[in-house]
């Protein structure tokens, strides 16, 4: 009796199946992880922002950082423990949203410090982050968006900025200011502020 064995087009076909389905668990994995990295971000957002709310609490006023002023309020300072010289939001141009280049500032990352244990980085894609940037003006017009006709800047107000992987991404409770934020990546830009 002969031992018929699989033909060669059956175990193509089988092959081809595993593939599949393979490739869409990769899809999904690659979504999820995504979704995490998104979540993270707002999270450690909102640490930031209470933080603020304490100082604030404290010290009657948010953070201030003396070369804004010279700047017209256009400056944003990088948050995180060891961004250092890096870019909040890497290469991706703030010049859509009328800001000049990020900067690092020892004393407001002294400040924050007396209220959280570490100021959290994160690298989103190839853009090394730190999520988020810290800015005293707030935005009162309806594309919220930063500009000297619609916003307000002083001591009791504050703007956190920061991007979500993705475009058109939920930034949780903060304003999506920007779905198609691009750079190296596709991104979003959001922003919580105060009051």
């Amino acid at each position: 009796m002969r031992q018929r064995g699989f033909t060669l087009l059956e175990l193509l076909m089988v092959i081809a199946i595993i593939g599949l389905l393979a490739g869409i668990v990769l899809v999904a994995v690659d979504r999820s992880r995504g979704e995490s990295t998104n979540q993270v971000i707002i999270k450690q957002s909102q640490e930031y922002q209470k933080a603020l709310e304490l100082i604030y609490s404290n010290e009657g006023a948010y953070p201030f950082y003396a070369p804004w002023a010279a700047n017209n309020n256009r400056r944003v300072i990088c948050l995180g423990d060891t961004v250092g010289t890096l870019d909040c939001l890497g290469s991706v141009s703030y010049g859509n949203n009328g800001f000049i280049n990020p900067v690092w500032n020892d004393s407001i990352h002294n400040a924050l410090g007396d209220f959280m244990s570490s100021l959290p980085n994160i690298l989103v894609g190839t853009i090394p982050l730190s999520s988020p940037g810290y800015h005293r003006c707030i935005s009162t017009g309806p594309d919220y968006s930063w500009n000297s006709v619609n916003s307000v800047c002083g001591s009791s107000y504050y703007s956190i900025w920061f991007v979500l992987e993705g475009t058109y991404q939920d930034c949780g409770p903060a304003v999506q200011v920007n779905p198609t934020f691009t750079g190296d990546d596709e991104l979003t830009l959001c922003r919580l502020q105060s009051q």
